[in-house]
């Protein structure tokens, strides 16, 4: 029963951390939200920063169960990044992730240990593409100085092209073509890195 009422209240509150902000939502109304008393809520969540962190960390590890990609010596470069980059565009324009986004956005600014929770917590391919970088320079396929600058440069390439613009509702941004983006991304960064 503890347990199915911290999932009440867990659900509940993300929810309503989605339709309202951090700010507008009270433990009060997290409690009538979960339809469960206000002290069970405080009995789970000694506060609602704790609630809250407890909501990112489940959205996030609901996001870990994407699969890695090692480098392998025997494939093409071009065909590895690419999935890559599939893989990484099909987490960030998902509606987890964006829904994670918009909950977290306007807190990481008001409060920066929000941000710090989230920057320690890698999700996509921040959990193995500097493994992957090191590994394709080792076979000599890449030439790179600062793997974790270039790991970032791929990343965000990807980031500000098919992820901000639909978090941010920037209609023309939006509508470019996922695949648009994922083979220019791969094309700029092998253009520059390719050994």
């Amino acid at each position: 029963m503890n347990d199915q009422k911290k999932i009440q209240i867990l659900e509940a509150a993300e929810h309503l951390f989605y339709l309202n902000g951090y700010d507008q939502t009270s433990m009060d109304l997290i409690a009538s939200e979960a339809k469960v008393s206000k002290r069970t809520v405080y009995n789970h969540f000694a506060t609602k920063d704790i609630l809250f962190n407890s909501i990112m960390q489940r959205m996030l590890d609901n996001l870990l169960v994407t699969s890695e990609i090692r480098f392998d010596i025997s494939k093409s470069l071009k065909t590895q990044l690419t999935q890559i980059a599939i893989d990484e565009v099909a987490l960030l324009t998902s509606k987890s992730f964006l829904r994670l986004a918009k909950i977290v956005a306007v807190q990481v600014i008001l409060k920066p240990e929000f941000a710090e929770f989230l920057s320690s917590r890698a999700v996509g391919c921040e959990r193995y593409l500097e493994i992957f970088l090191e590994d394709a320079c080792r076979a000599n396929t890449l030439k790179i100085e600062d793997i974790p600058f270039a790991s970032k440069q791929f990343i965000y390439y990807l980031k500000s092209l098919a992820f901000y613009p639909k978090l941010f509702g920037l209609a023309e941004l939006a509508a470019l073509d996922d695949e648009l983006v994922i083979n220019e991304t791969v094309e700029t960064f092998l253009s520059r890195y390719q050994a």
